[in-house]
């Protein structure tokens, strides 16, 4: 089971724990630096992908097409 986090909003390119967050399951390796290959494999912080479907629905056209590609079948929900 991959560890859930809350708290701040990382950059979106990396992570890091800090004792501000919070681990809501799963653990976490203490001051692992977590990078883009991780997120939603390794680890989940649910924050970080309303964050960028938000940046994405900013910057899209809504009269274009678009696919999006998810890392598996959860995050695709």
């Amino acid at each position: 089971m991959r560890p859930k986090a809350t708290g701040r909003i990382p950059t979106l390119d990396d992570y890091r724990n800090t004792s501000d967050d919070t681990i809501v399951e799963g653990e976490i390796e203490e001051g692992k630096l977590y990078k883009e290959k991780d997120f939603n494999r390794t680890i989940e912080i649910v924050e970080r992908e309303a964050k960028r479907v938000n940046n994405f629905l900013d910057e899209a056209n809504q009269n274009e097409k678009a696919i999006i590609f998810c890392a598996n079948q959860g995050h695709a929900h």
